[in-house]
């Protein structure tokens, strides 16, 4: 995950409850991330799947107004469901795997947050992808510096770190003494066994340089 493409900063003083720039763009995304999520409740207890909830999704996918890459992946995944069926192995898949892409691409675009205090803002559903933004934007600002020892380890513990988020392993939401990006640093390394001794010092640092 740590070579998403990030599409920009945060505004300063924005809103992170509200989509940067709130247009029909964003407006359209946002339905489109209800949509998939109500077909993610039906998958999870096994309920067939309703006709209206995929009607939902014509207008949403046929008024090209949203611009994420993996639109006719998702206009493919949706021509295969069944109206009254549930989804199979595969499907279930592929519709966890795009909502949580979409999640992500909607982060990056709209909402950009810069600390744990502005994820903790965002709807539910959106605060792994906010999270993993956060986590992967400290990385990039830290990681040029680094040797290449460093930098494989500093890699691979931001990796084990926004895995386990998108894994579920991290409860959600944080606690809400976790305001800064010092602040989750220092929260994920105490659980965190065998840090790498090159990076140690590093981490430490981080969770007093970074607000």
């Amino acid at each position: 995950m740590l070579d998403a493409n990030v599409r920009g900063e945060n505004v300063s003083g924005a809103t992170v409850g509200a989509p940067v720039g709130h247009t029909l763009q964003s407006q359209r995304a946002l339905e489109l991330h209800d949509a998939m999520v109500r077909v993610d409740r039906q998958f999870i207890d096994g309920s067939p799947l309703h006709g209206e909830v995929l009607s939902v999704f014509k207008p949403l996918l046929n008024e090209g107004v949203i611009p994420w890459p993996q639109l006719q992946a998702l206009k493919d995944h949706i021509e295969q469901m069944k109206p009254d069926y549930p989804l199979d192995a595969r499907q279930r898949e592929e519709q966890l795997a795009l909502t949580n892409d979409l999640a992500i691409w909607i982060v990056e675009t709209y909402y950009r947050p810069v600390s744990p205090f502005q994820v903790a803002q965002l709807k539910l559903e959106f605060q792994k992808a906010g999270l993993g933004y956060v986590l992967y934007r400290c990385f990039e600002r830290h990681r040029h510096w680094l040797d290449q020892q460093e930098h494989r380890s500093f890699q691979m513990l931001f990796e084990e770190w926004i895995n386990e988020i998108w894994d579920g392993l991290i409860e959600l939401p944080l606690p809400k003494g976790i305001r800064t990006v010092g602040h989750l640093i220092a929260w994920l390394a105490e659980a965190t066994e065998g840090i790498p001794r090159c990076i140690a010092p590093i981490i430490e640092e981080l969770q007093e340089s970074e607000t």
